[in-house]
């Protein structure tokens, strides 16, 4: 369903002589890549459409990707109350065991029989590169995961930076 909102978007508000080299989708798509009971949404036609820049396939993360779901029970704790302290502390694995929401089961109870991840990664920025006459490449320079809402939400912002470079022509 989502798939088709963001076609229709685009294909209302295209211009004539637009260039496109890349579209994203982000948001809270309210599932992970590590619950087993996510294996559905993990293997949703969105990531044959979208690239996730975090992902490796279903239900594997890259190894630098973090959750973006915060243990809601312990937001306020000092080791993460402040951007600085919350990215130090997320540095560590000890860290992002004890502040990172952890795979769930169908019972939304942790899954402690599931293998450790880094985390729910429930917030999602994917990008689509777009075919252009221009020859355009798109590329991920950075992603970044932002801890400037510190004890504001138990959620942690995903940032993605995209490099769009000319693709060079055989023979110039």
């Amino acid at each position: 369903m989502a798939l088709g909102w963001a076609q229709a978007f685009q294909e209302t508000h295209a211009q004539a002589g637009d260039i496109v080299a890349f579209d994203v989708f982000c948001g809270d798509l309210n599932f992970d890549n590590c619950s087993p009971d996510d294996k559905r949404e993990q293997a949703h036609e969105i990531f044959s459409v979208y690239t996730d820049p975090c992902r490796v396939g279903p239900g594997q993360d890259e190894p630098w990707a973090l959750g973006t779901l915060m243990n809601s029970q312990a937001i306020y704790d000092e080791a993460v109350a402040t951007p600085e302290t919350m990215k130090r502390t997320l540095e560590h694995s000890e860290g992002r065991k004890k502040y990172l929401a952890g795979p769930v089961q169908a019972s939304a109870c942790p899954d402690l029989s599931a293998p450790r991840s880094e985390g729910r990664r429930i917030d999602y920025i994917l990008y689509r590169e777009h075919q252009s006459p221009a020859g355009l490449k798109t590329v991920v320079g950075k992603v970044f995961f932002i801890t400037q809402l510190a004890s504001c939400s138990d959620h942690i912002p995903v940032g993605l930076q995209l490099l769009v470079t000319p693709v060079a022509q055989p023979g110039a």
